[in-house]
């Protein structure tokens, strides 16, 4: 909704509207601004008859302007003009004269009368514009007016208005202003604004009037007594905290319009800031102590407008308040209550301050004292003698927030019923009581005490009696020999199993020689451990030894050793090495191999002996000249297809082992497609029910074709009896059958070892037999009473889980509450209370188990993370597990290169229903199968649906972006570089070690060379392509020194007598080299006046103009004194400088003596420039150097070194303290400098603007203040 105001026609601006003198001839046009709503029709008049617009006469009436424009003026034309503008809501007009009286007007002549009266009265002097304001007239009364135009030629016919007017305002009070906002406010003040009124009364507004009232009053008090001009203004005088209301109304001449009122009241209150908690430390949690059952206050001062949110929290967790716990806010201190605070109440404790402009968190360290606990039990009593005991306990677990300054102990002697104090200052949990008197009975309380109070005592569990406590000690037990050498035996023991009451201090060994009966002493000192070594002993002799131990009564028993002991050589010949095998046979040589002796003899084996025997010889003869080291050999020189049998022996340094079995008789022959046999199929474990028939089966794969033999538990087997074994060699394939389980089998291991010439494999499985359920002997016949209960148990032997069918004379029994079967381990319980006469009868038990292997795993077969050496199979649980709990699962892998058939297991032991099969080849095309396990057995295989191929499943990465070489330092450089496009699938790494990301600093490289870079991207893949190398780069310090240089000399210049002469040089060098300027002067004669000898003068970073190949020739007739610039340049624009007319004082200055720059002064900058206040710094755990370039050192102190450094992100120059701090007392010092530094804010005092803390020092980064030392500055007179 709106309102539109209407409003009659009135004219805006008249300051332009005049009379309009012309020639004839020439145009004129006439704008005339108004306003008006709605839109007002215009009507032009000429001498009061219409104006009609034609060719020459255009009229244009627009919302807010009215138009006229005269083309080619005539003397017809002349006359009085008048304007009428007219709407609904009224009319009005303004009349001017269009002249050509052909001379200027001079002036107007404006005069009034009365009506009724013939007098025309003079308002004034001559007017010489358009508009007179006319004074002195009688408000009400009515008044006519005319205006007469005067020239050189005389005066014209007057111009008389229309009709009287009467003297009133011809305006309204403008209307109510737009409402006022509060848009700033202080604690006395508030600032108001609002918008000018849409409706001005038709008169401009002169100023705004503002009145005020405070919340809950009603009386309005003006706040300005003038008009205040502008439409914004700031009350003063008012009270910190006190809402008020305020309105405002404009006026003009007519008065002041109506008020418009702000909404709802203001606040007068500081201007809104962020909250700011003050009084904290900004390194630190401030420490607060209090007592425990005191009240615990954490008052929090602060400043923020509006008043902010206050948000306390322990430990993280926000506290509410509560019946107990209490936050106020008043008077800019927000507070915490907590009555009568217990030790939980100690913490790190918070508070957020939080308003719309921001928020403040302070943390706060609360430490709860109160006297300590009880100190821990139990209160030990040791170390008992007649007159005095130890007493050993445990700290208090709470120390009551201050530490144990020493514990309490008295006693309580039981005879005199008295208590004594024993000690108040001991220290450590543990205290000698002395001057016992023995044979009293004594109770100890001990009791903590800190620096708030004394803990309640803890007491020892029962009285002691002073005296000693112990006898000699038992003999030790267990001695048995620990090492044995050819002259040494080692004896161990434990200590006795009694050692009387008193700890065991010493031991005593004793020896008896042979042929003597005497028992000698062993060892030259008491034995403290537990073990003793006799030496200088003789092999082959027997010796006896006995040990006793002592305490605190004496020497004990003796212990004897259970045997005599007879020493032996340290070493002995091995045992022979396992079974040799063929690997390999050639045309004339062999390839043996064999497992080491399961006994070296005690020592080192040296080598290995190779015999031979050809076939029809009973000799054997080395096979080779020399020892072999290995546990392998190649024979050759043997004669091609003779027949050879092979053995071989171990050697230590005490001999030769016995020989191997043999080889048997191999002939030597070539084999071109031989294959060493492996294992197609293995043996598995194979469950059998007792008395039924047992098969393992096996298939393999040799050349020439393998001698198979069946071993059960190590022994072989042969067809005979209950055992069957069938081999097949074109099917390469053999079965051994059991036709019938014995319960002896049951756990047995059944073995399969295939050989040939060229070598053997094995294989073995469990053979498990499944016992059915026994019961081992017959229950005898039972008589019970009428309403007693029967019980029977009786014994089982089998595996279970059992099934039970209890009948009664051949009728089943239903296990109800009455007839309960329970099964034990190892027995059934049969129970059947309140026997009744129908109860008797014959009571037969059927015991039953079944355990049959489970079925197959449940599908599909899932295969996933598929790499170039590993698959991840997954599965379920099969739906049935036979019976008999799943205890694993055997996964198969199949390479499909070798047949379909060809299956490796993987795993025989798999707990889990997933498994990520390794070692697969790269490229091979796999097949899986899963089989599970119970203890009867192994089910069906679950096979792969489809096989896969072992693969990695991404390619190496693209190549990464054009490496850019953004930072050049002396002896390295800074690549960035763009990621690849495409990872392919695989995580990139990149070629630099230890490089993982897009940047990376060169280092290591030489001054002055020059380079090029380029970035190989990486993934398991591989190496992707190299994207185009840098441009070449040459490594050069950027900010190193430059020996000064011309790059632009002097040249010869002519000039006229009077004339300016300019002379420019351009050098180069880094610092800005110092410059020097001479003059000299050429004399009539033509010879060059020099100023003494020519000097040659070298200054640090000086340019010295006074060579005579760079001086300039003045081609003058008469000596003249000519305007120098030299200009300077490094590599920085920035740098330059010139001398010259522009400064002459400077120029003069140099000229004598230019004084040295001092660099430092560059590296100053104003932290505070601008106005910008600069933000407190922060504690950082992270490397300076990261973050900052330290240079040279500047400064050194008592407590630390000072150097220039510069930040890396701004390239600013700070200054930089290094404190060293070893301890952490050094730490908090440095933490307490900072934080006072962090709270002196001000321009005027150094600004710290970073910290960094590590193990071994701390760094506080500070503005940079040039112009030398300050104690010189102070020092200066001047």
């Amino acid at each position: 909704m709106f309102l539109i105001h209407l409003q009659k026609p009135s004219f805006l601006d008249l300051h332009g509207i005049k009379d309009i003198t012309i020639k004839a001839g020439k145009d004129f046009e006439v704008h005339i601004p108004y306003k008006a709503i709605p839109k007002a029709q215009a009507q032009w008049f000429i001498d009061d008859k219409d104006l009609v617009a034609d060719d020459r006469i255009n009229i244009k009436a627009l919302d807010n302007v009215i138009t006229l424009l005269n083309r080619k003026a005539e003397r017809n034309d002349a006359g009085f003009y008048k304007l009428v503008l007219k709407n609904s809501e009224g009319s009005n007009q303004i009349q001017f004269r269009k002249n050509d009286g052909g001379s200027d007007i001079k002036h107007y002549i404006v005069e009034r009368h009365e009506p009724g009266t013939d007098k025309w009265t003079k308002v004034g002097p001559p007017v010489s514009g358009t508009t007179y304001d006319v004074k002195g007239l009688d408000e009400g009364k009515n008044y006519e007016f005319r205006v007469s135009a005067e020239n050189e030629n005389g005066l014209s016919e007057p111009l008389i208005i229309d009709a009287a007017i009467k003297a009133k305002w011809p305006f309204k009070p403008p209307e109510a202003p737009g409402k006022p906002e509060c848009i700033a406010h202080t604690s006395d003040s508030i600032t108001l604004q609002w918008t000018k009124p849409e409706n001005d009364g038709g008169n401009p507004v002169r100023g705004y009037m503002i009145e005020k009232k405070e919340k809950g009053t009603n009386r309005w008090i003006p706040v300005n007594r003038e008009p205040i001009p502008g439409i914004e203004y700031t009350v003063p005088g008012l009270t910190n905290g006190k809402e008020y209301e305020f309105r405002v109304a404009a006026t003009n001449k007519a008065g002041s319009g109506d008020y418009a009122q702000t909404d709802g009241s203001i606040q007068a209150r500081p201007p809104d800031v962020a909250p700011h908690a003050v009084g904290f430390r900004a390194f630190g949690p401030k420490e607060i102590i209090v007592h425990a059952g005191e009240d615990l206050r954490i008052p929090v001062p602060f400043i923020g407008s509006p008043a902010p949110q206050v948000i306390f929290a322990k430990d993280g967790e926000e506290i509410k308040p509560d019946d107990n716990t209490q936050i106020t806010i008043k008077d800019g201190i927000a507070e915490l209550i907590i009555p009568k605070v217990k030790g939980g109440s100690s913490g790190l404790y918070s508070c957020t301050l939080k308003n719309h402009l921001g928020q403040d968190t302070v943390q706060m360290k609360v430490i709860v004292v109160d006297k300590p606990d009880t100190p821990e039990g139990p209160l030990e009593i040791n170390d008992i003698k007649p007159d005095s005991c130890v007493l050993t306990w445990k700290p208090p677990k709470n120390d009551g927030g201050s530490p144990i300054s020493s514990y309490i102990i008295e006693k309580f002697d039981t005879k005199k019923d008295e208590w004594q104090k024993v000690s108040s200052f001991c220290r450590v949990p543990f205290y000698e009581v002395t001057g016992l008197k023995e044979g009293s009975e004594y109770k100890f309380p001990v009791s903590a005490e800190n620096l708030y109070g004394q803990s309640i005592p803890l007491e020892c569990e029962k009285s002691i009696i002073a005296k000693n406590p112990y006898t000699a000690p038992q003999g030790p037990s267990n001695i048995e020999i620990g090492k044995q050498t050819e002259n040494s035996v080692t004896l161990k023991w434990n200590k006795p199993k009694n050692d009387g009451g008193s700890k065991v201090i010493a031991y005593q060994v004793e020896i008896r020689k042979p042929d003597s009966d005497i028992w000698e002493m062993a060892n030259d000192f008491p034995i403290k451990g537990n073990d003793f070594t006799i030496d200088n002993l003789q092999t082959g002799k027997s010796y006896e030894f006995r040990v006793k131990a002592k305490n605190a009564a004496g020497w004990g028993e003796y212990t004897k050793l259970d045997r005599p002991v007879t020493l032996k050589p340290d070493s002995v010949a091995p045992s022979s090495p396992g079974m040799l095998e063929v690997k390999k046979v050639g045309k004339n040589h062999i390839e043996l191999a064999w497992t080491s002796p399961t006994d070296d003899g005690g020592a080192k084996i040296t080598g290995y002996i190779i015999e031979k025997k050809p076939i029809g010889s009973d000799q054997w003869v080395k096979a080779l000249p020399y020892m072999s080291v290995d546990n392998n050999a190649t024979i050759t020189d043997l004669p091609e297809n003779g027949e050879v049998e092979f053995r071989v022996k171990a050697v230590n340094k005490a001999g030769e082992s016995e020989p191997s079995s043999t080889t048997g008789p191999v002939k030597i022959t070539e084999y071109p497609n031989g294959r060493v046999p492996t294992f197609v199929k293995k043996v598995t474990d194979t469950n059998a029910s007792m008395n039924s028939e047992a098969i393992f089966t096996i298939e393999y794969d040799s050349n020439p074709a393998s001698e198979v033999k069946w071993f059960r538990n190590g022994l072989e087997l042969i067809t005979g009896g209950r055992c069957r074994i069938t081999t097949n060699a074109d099917e390469s394939k053999s079965i051994s059958t059991f036709t019938e389980t014995w319960d002896s089998d049951n756990n047995s291991r059944i073995s399969c070892e295939i050989i040939n010439l060229l070598g053997k494999d094995s294989c073995e499985a469990n053979f498990h037999v499944k016992t059915p359920p026994k019961i081992p002997r017959e229950r005898d016949e039972q008589r019970v009473s009428l309403g007693d209960t029967l019980k029977v148990e009786m014994p089982i032997n089998g595996k279970d889980p059992f099934t039970f069918k209890l009948k009664k004379d051949d009728q089943s029994l239903i296990d109800d509450d009455r007839v309960r079967i329970q099964e034990y381990d190892d027995y059934i319980a049969d129970r059947i209370p309140d026997i009744a006469r129908n109860d008797a009868g014959k009571y037969s038990l059927n015991i039953a188990n079944d355990s049959a292997p489970s079925v197959s795993p449940t599908g599909p077969l899932e295969i996933s993370n598929i790499s170039k050496d590993h698959a991840t199979v997954s599965w379920k649980p099969p739906k049935d597990d036979g019976g008999s709990k799943i205890t694993g699962y055997i996964v198969e892998k199949c390479d499909t290169s070798k047949g379909s058939d060809a299956s490796t297991p993987v795993t025989q032991n798999c707990k889990d229903t997933t498994f990520t099969v390794p070692s697969l080849l790269d490229g091979h095309e796999y097949d899986f199968h899963v089989m599970a396990m119970n203890e009867n057995g192994t089910s069906e295989p679950l096979r792969s649906s489809s096989s896969i191929i072992a693969q990695l499943p991404f390619k190496p990465p693209g190549s990464p972006g054009q490496p850019d070489v953004n930072k050049i330092a002396n002896n390295s450089v800074k690549l960035n570089w763009d990621k690849p496009v495409s990872d392919d699938g695989g995580p990139v790494t990149v070629n630099l070690s230890p490089c993982q990301l897009n940047r990376y600093v060169v280092a290591s490289l030489i001054e002055d060379h020059t380079y090029e870079f380029r970035i190989i991207a990486e993934n398991e893949a591989g190496k992707g392509t190299p994207f185009d190398a840098t441009k070449p780069t040459k490594i050069k310090d950027p900010d190193a020194s430059i020996a000064p240089d011309f790059i632009k000399k002097l040249k010869d210049t002519h000039g006229n007598e009077g004339k300016t002469i300019r002379l420019e040089a351009e050098v180069i060098g880094t610092p800005i080299p110092d410059i020097e300027c001479y003059v000299f002067f050429h004399l009539k004669s033509g010879k060059i006046r020099k100023p003494g000898k020519n000097p040659e003068k070298v200054r640090k970073s000086g340019i010295f103009l006074e060579k005579p190949e760079e001086l300039a020739k003045l081609g003058t007739s008469e000596s003249s004194e000519p305007t120098n610039t030299i200009q300077t340049t490094d590599s920085n624009t920035n740098n330059k400088r010139r001398l010259g007319k522009d400064d002459d004082e400077l120029s003069r200055r140099k000229l004598k003596d230019l004084p040295k720059l001092d660099n430092y002064d560059r590296c100053f900058w104003d932290i505070w420039d601008k106005g910008r206040e600069s933000q407190p710094a922060t504690l950082q755990h992270e490397n300076i150097h990261d973050y900052y370039d330290i240079l040279e050192e500047i400064g050194r102190g008592a407590f630390g070194v000072v150097h220039r450094c510069i930040k890396k992100s701004t390239g600013k120059t700070y200054a930089v303290k290094f404190i060293p701090t070893s301890t952490s007392a050094d730490k908090e010092i440095v933490r307490r400098e900072m934080d006072i530094m962090t709270q002196l804010n001000h321009p005027k005092i150094l600004h710290l603007h970073d910290a960094f803390e590590d193990d071994m020092e701390m760094a506080m980064i500070t503005e940079f203040i040039a112009g030398g030392d300050l104690f010189d500055r102070i020092a200066d007179p001047n």
